[in-house]
């Protein structure tokens, strides 16, 4: 019998319904849930449902009525026909935490899970089944004790008397039959008899889905810890932020100025061990988290401070707190680097997120008007005034530059070999072992790289991302380098992730509207150029994009009309980069067009497209989209517009020529049938 597994009384099934410590509002076995009186099983489902906040209405007592007899009969017939069953689990009203939402039934038959919907009538089956299939992979992917199990649904109309179907929701696939054929549907499958899932381990286990990059930021402003972010991420952050801390630790030991370089695939939680390791320093060592995404600092100093209100007595008093560990790094810079020279920074430790991406000194000198050294010799510069120690936590990612004057990380290797201070270097393998034509993460030159500490815990390299949006990466970049066939491939290896292609922007609203169904957040996403989304009514002008409240998109709810919720505004790559939604409308504007020959680049200039023919600008349009492309958590609607005949700036050729590319990398077009 596996660990953790094994027979539970009936006895302890019946005074489970009373624990506070579970999520289900009743747990029995098979054989004490059908020998109990539906009046005594309504009477459990309502204590459940007071102990959880919930009042009872007339309409979830009728639900109640309508399946529970009969799903007595069905299991009782199961029992008769082998007895194998008895054992079996049942939990009724299983809460799913953040989602709001409740499983109506879920059956463990010895080493299998089957989550069961029911529905009274063929009304809005498709949307039943996406539901269904929510349901089995947030138990797959999130629950502790279901890890390692199958994980099965099925749909159960019961008003009708339809076979047993297998449906076009997939991976993990979803049944759906009538009511009298739901004992066809759970003989189908098989099951270790030597083994019974432990019914009161289960409902009990603890249930972590990843969190958005906002909500993790509470939970470590909260904790100062990754332990309660992930279970089944938190090791993999834990062991760099162990690595960081015990480099600040051998740094202020031994009085020493220090910088790291954190390098992780897209999605593994950089920007999450950077937050954390603000915390690195030890006690009476102030830290700060540094970032040149002016949204990104916006969004989480708005979100660490609505959170923190109710511990810290004011919002203005969180609002002060959460300035001093978040900031932007061009101020710091300004503060530290130019207007005060002399002073030394409050903070010995400092995260320089993505770091690669700091200002050369050209930049800084058109900027600034005035000539002045890079943005990393001047942070070097400003940590070293520190008499006894500092460390710099610098944060390397790649793939997603979208602004000009970035320098690279070949110009903190420039810094440090031109500081007059000595500064001792540690380093991720990729920054030291990284292929010679690939400068992205080149920050010495061969005869350097031996002053440079390897640690291997400063690469993250585990993807913390949504289970379900783990192959997106991999999708958009196939996309985005011309590889239809790959992206096609790709795609069809989803699990859950759901996602579509339309020509109407009307469509796309309504997709995102019945996908983010529950307390799920949607939004629609454009490219800063994508001029011409005007004639659709929606405005991509700086000015107006500028003077937009960026946290209220992020944090506010549906019945605020400036969230996201309303689908009105499209936030850019520069607003979104770093943070996601649970589903992204992105709306393909005419700055990256495909040809026969491959993209097209334009820039809109007065009132035409004009071609962009610098290889580096055509890059970051390119990492526009990239950022674009990988904003939704759950899934993703792409509309492509008709264009119009009559306005040239909006060639229908042209965009019909990339619609047609995107469904040649798999994206199957939305129609009314295929709404979540």
């Amino acid at each position: 019998m596996a660990e953790g597994q094994g027979n539970i009384s009936e006895s302890n099934h019946i005074a489970r319904a009373d624990s506070s410590s579970h999520r289900g509002w009743l747990c029995r076995s098979w054989s004490g849930f059908v020998t109990e009186s539906p009046n005594a099983l309504f009477g459990s489902l309502v204590r459940g449902a007071n102990r959880s906040g919930f009042s009872t209405e007339a309409e979830q007592v009728q639900a109640w009525e309508g399946y529970i007899e009969p799903l007595q009969d069905v299991l009782r017939d199961l029992i008769r026909q082998d007895e194998a069953y008895r054992h079996a689990g049942i939990v009724l009203e299983y809460e799913i935490p953040r989602r709001a939402k409740r499983i109506d039934v879920v059956l463990l038959i010895g080493d299998q899970i089957l989550i069961v919907e029911f529905k009274t009538s063929d009304g809005q089956i498709l949307a039943a089944l996406q539901q269904a299939q929510d349901y089995a992979l947030d138990v797959r992917d999130f629950h502790a004790s279901s890890r390692g199990h199958e994980v099965h649904s099925v749909v159960v109309v019961s008003a009708g008397e339809s076979p047993v179907t297998r449906t076009s929701i997939d991976d993990p696939p979803v049944l759906s039959c009538g009511l009298a054929n739901l004992p066809s549907a759970i003989r189908r499958i098989p099951f270790d008899r030597s083994s019974q899932i432990d019914l009161l381990a289960w409902d009990s286990s603890p249930y972590d889905p990843t969190p958005t990059v906002i909500e993790a930021t509470c939970e470590l402003f909260r904790n100062h810890t990754v332990e309660n972010i992930n279970r089944s991420s938190a090791d993999n952050l834990d062991h760099t932020l162990k690595t960081i801390r015990r480099i600040a630790e051998e740094c202020r030991a031994n009085r020493r100025y220090g910088i790291c370089f954190v390098t992780g695939v897209p999605g593994s939680g950089k920007t999450l061990v950077g937050l954390a390791s603000v915390h690195s320093g030890g006690e009476g060592a102030k830290g700060a988290f540094l970032s040149g995404n002016g949204p990104l600092v916006a969004v989480l100093r708005e979100a660490v401070s609505r959170d923190a209100a109710d511990r810290m007595g004011t919002k203005a008093k969180a609002g002060r707190y959460a300035e001093t560990m978040i900031q932007n790094v061009h101020q710091f810079i300004d503060e530290y680097g130019i207007n005060q020279p002399d002073h030394t920074p409050p903070e010995h430790v400092i995260v320089f997120d993505e770091a690669q991406r700091a200002w050369h000194a050209d930049k800084m000198a058109k900027k600034r008007r005035q000539e002045l050294a890079s943005e990393p010799a001047l942070t070097l510069e400003a940590m070293s005034r520190h008499p006894d120690w500092c460390l710099i936590v610098a944060l390397i990612g790649g793939g997603q530059e979208i602004h000009d004057g970035e320098a690279g990380l070949s110009e903190w290797g420039r810094a440090i070999h031109g500081s007059p201070k000595p500064w001792s270097v540690f380093a991720s393998p990729r920054v030291v072992n990284n292929d010679p034509d690939d400068h992205t993460f080149k920050l010495f030159d061969s005869s350097a790289a031996a002053s440079v500490r390897v640690e291997e815990g400063l690469h993250l390299e585990t993807v913390i991302r949504s289970p379900r949006a783990a192959m997106l990466s991999e999708w958009v970049d196939a996309v985005l380098r011309g590889k239809p066939d790959t992206a096609r491939r790709l795609l069809g290896h989803r699990t859950g992730y759901r996602i579509g292609l339309t020509r109407s922007v009307d469509t796309a609203r309504d997709w995102l509207r019945r996908a983010s169904r529950d307390e799920m957040r949607p939004g629609l996403i454009a490219s800063s150029g994508a001029a011409r989304l005007r004639a659709h009514g929606i405005e991509m002008n700086t000015a107006f994009q500028r003077n937009f409240d960026v946290p209220r998109w992020f944090l506010d709810p549906p019945t605020d009309i400036r969230s996201s919720h309303t689908l009105e505004v499209a936030m850019t790559e520069f607003s979104c980069q770093g943070l996601e939604i649970d589903f992204a409308g992105v709306c393909w504007g005419g700055d990256l067009l495909r040809t026969p020959g491959g993209w097209n680049y334009l820039a809109f200039k007065g009132s035409k497209w004009t071609k962009v023919r610098d290889e580096v600008k055509q890059r970051y349009l390119v990492n526009k989209y990239r950022v674009l492309l990988t904003r939704g958590r759950e899934g993703m609607v792409v509309w492509v517009p008709d264009g119009d005949d009559s306005d040239p700036t909006r060639d229908p050729i042209a965009l019909n020529r990339t619609a047609e590319y995107l469904q040649a990398c798999g994206l199957p077009m939305v129609d009314d049938a295929d709404f979540p």
